[in-house]
């Protein structure tokens, strides 16, 4: 038996980057994935493909699921749907980002609550929602994926909003740690650096990558396998944990 084989997990922005590494991951352990995204149908179908190609079965491992992170509506519609089809929702992972590059004074406040509705809100609507489920189930993982930031605060010249944002987070696991201790819930961070755009000149990608002490950029999977490590039920007494997957970008 695998170790994930019994978790049902929802991974928001799962069908790219760092969440679609997180999905094959938590597929390839076992879970029951759905991967929840908002826009481009053609590429969710992909990435859907891509997860069901790592795992043996007669059933897909992976699902995709499209629901906006910043409507309360959707994301409760996407909860209550998983749970009648799976009976059961075992972890919420979410890894949407909003990234931007604006300096605070010209920062236009509509991109600021724009950052903020994805990352933190959309946090906030999935902790609201899954909560009372994962209760009934005297189980439950909540994991947050954050930036190296997060681990040890420092200046972020033109990220302000995606900064404050993914520190929200920190805040928001430390809560839900402390409210649901008992409750077979756990709550946690998981940092991370980059992953560096593909369409990114080599000489741009050289000077990124010397920031990071190993001296390159993160795998998905990387973060995939803390992430389910999580997730798991080995990991029932960490709670409100910062846990950094950065290559030393943080020290």
């Amino acid at each position: 038996m695998k170790e994930l084989e019994q978790i049902v997990a929802v991974v928001t922005g799962g069908t790219r980057g760092i969440g679609l590494g997180i999905a094959k991951e938590l597929a390839r352990q076992g879970a029951t994935v759905v991967m929840v995204y908002a826009h481009d149908d053609a590429q969710a179908e992909r990435a859907a493909g891509e997860v069901n190609e790592l795992v043996e079965g007669e059933q897909p491992a992976a699902k995709c699921w499209k629901a906006d992170v910043t409507s309360l509506t959707q994301l409760e519609l996407m909860l209550s749907g998983v749970h009648s089809v799976h009976g059961r929702v075992d972890a919420v992972v979410h890894a949407v980002g909003a990234s931007h590059w604006d300096p605070v004074a010209e920062l236009d406040p509509t991109l600021f609550d724009r950052v903020l509705a994805r990352i933190l809100y959309g946090a906030f609507f999935l902790t609201k929602l899954s909560v009372p489920v994962m209760r009934g189930q005297n189980f439950g993982r909540l994991v947050y994926v954050a930036s190296g930031a997060v681990t040890e605060p420092r200046a972020y010249p033109n990220m302000a909003a995606e900064a404050i944002a993914k520190l929200g987070l920190v805040a928001l696991a430390k809560a839900v740690a402390v409210e649901e201790a008992k409750s077979g819930i756990t709550a946690n961070v998981v940092a991370t650096s980059f992953t560096v755009p593909e369409e990114m000149g080599e000489e741009e990608r050289r000077q990124l990558t010397s920031a990071v002490p190993v001296g390159r950029e993160v795998d998905p999977l990387e973060v995939g396998r803390a992430v389910a490590f999580l997730v798991s039920p080995k990991s029932a007494y960490i709670t409100g944990q910062v846990v950094g997957v950065t290559g030393g970008f943080n020290l």
